[in-house]
């Protein structure tokens, strides 16, 4: 549509790299506006147990996860997103970060949640829950021995639930990749 200068209105440009919308534009046929609304994208942890099965099925709504229900391990994930580094490196102009999963209109949004990005106080409040620094720095343990590691343990996966014929093709790269 910036191409040929026929349009009225598109929606949905968020997954389109915003340096081809750039270069698109410098044609000038047509500008990007853009504008904020309701929808959101976000990344949220399974709390069940993947390595646990439940009545045959592997992460049952009925485990509880290891380390991603403890509070230390809660406050420790919020305090090491970099939001001002997804706004700046992924998001760009065409995302904003958002607090909330309700943003829009503004009236609704809630001034009370602050974020702070702050590796130091995440390791504190690791220290602070029993999570213990591994010797190589990778990972930590609690006594009771829960693990949490920064690299996936090739002992610990949990198996596929569905077998290798019913795979799904392989999704075509992205800006995410």
């Amino acid at each position: 549509m910036l191409q040929t200068g026929e349009y009225d209105y598109a929606t949905g440009i968020a997954t389109i790299d915003d340096d081809v919308l750039q270069r698109l534009e410098q044609g000038g046929k047509g500008k990007v506006a853009i504008a904020f609304g309701g929808r959101i994208t976000h990344v949220q942890l399974n709390q069940s147990d993947p390595w646990t099965e439940v009545d045959g099925e592997r992460a049952s709504v009925k485990s509880v996860h290891p380390f991603l229900t403890d509070p230390a391990v809660k406050g420790a994930l919020a305090l090491l997103v970099d939001r001002a580094g997804i706004q700046e490196q992924i998001l760009g102009r065409l995302g904003q970060v958002a607090p909330n999963f309700i943003n829009y209109p503004e009236r609704f949004r809630s001034k009370n949640i602050r974020w702070e990005y702050n590796i130091d106080k995440a390791n504190q409040l690791l220290d602070a829950g029993g999570w213990k620094r591994g010797a190589d720095g990778s990972g930590r343990r609690t006594a009771s021995g829960s693990r949490w590691c920064s690299r996936p343990s090739p002992t610990r996966r949990p198996r596929r639930s569905r077998p290798s014929s019913s795979r799904r093709p392989p999704r075509p790269a992205s800006r995410w990749s």
